[in-house]
């Protein structure tokens, strides 16, 4: 008995393990719990992946939350199996593999109300100041107008909070904003309705699961993309 209790310990080492993603902390999709506690990660993406890694046995999901550039690195190095969530492009698509669409969302331009910013300035870009999230991707129409330098100065930031903040002091006309993630942290940071979202979306977000080309795991995919259609069944 003894012998087959340590023959099923080591088959069980070898057949479970974690999958390592990283994110940055963008509310409600992935956040800390306690900003003190690393590993108290939570929100609704991360709750969409487990569920995701539930379909797939003997297999788990550790995130850990990092600023956005930081984490695009180090996944694109193998440092982490890949990132919780992304969007398509052609420069991620060099060194990562993606799952089918996790769900869609919408680029939004995000102002202070009492700038009143009319939706018609938005096509003269050259008038607006602008703040980014650093290594962010912002669609087929900003992303040219970016590296042209069009805007009138465009300031990055690390993260969502800070990014907003720059709004909030008045530092800049607009921030872009997934849409979700901009109300929420507008909310945590008290100032919903201080601002607006101005003119239509700049682009249309396919977040997927993303593997590094450099993972061990990316065997999986064909497997994610499995639980992703039963879960949508």
């Amino acid at each position: 008995m003894k012998y087959c209790l340590i023959v099923f310990a080591v088959i069980f080492s070898h057949c479970s393990y974690a999958v390592s993603l990283c994110y940055d902390e963008s509310p409600p999709y992935a956040y800390l719990r306690n900003d003190t506690d690393p590993a108290s990660v939570s929100g609704q993406s991360l709750a969409m992946v487990q569920n995701i890694f539930k379909h797939i046995p003997s297999v788990t999901v550790k995130v850990t939350l990092l600023p956005w550039k930081r984490c695009q690195q180090l996944a694109s190095e193998g440092v982490y199996d890949g990132i919780l969530q992304a969007s398509f492009n052609k420069q991620r698509n060099e060194q990562f593999k993606f799952s089918d669409p996790l769900f869609y969302s919408y680029g939004r331009y995000f102002a202070l109300k009492s700038k009143k910013i009319d939706k018609y300035k938005l096509h003269n870009a050259s008038h607006l100041s602008v703040g980014l999230l650093r290594g962010n991707y912002y669609g087929p129409h900003i992303t040219p107008l970016i590296e042209k330098g069009v805007f009138k100065q465009t300031t990055y930031s690390t993260t969502p909070q800070q990014l907003m903040g720059l709004l909030e002091k008045g530092r800049v006309d607009i921030v872009l904003f997934e849409e979700s993630s901009g109300w929420e942290v507008a909310s945590r940071q008290n100032i919903k309705d201080k601002i607006e979202v101005i003119g239509s979306p700049y682009m249309l977000i396919d977040y997927r699961l993303v593997l590094s080309q450099k993972s061990k795991h990316l065997e999986l995919l064909p497997k994610i993309n499995e639980a992703i259609k039963e879960i949508n069944k």
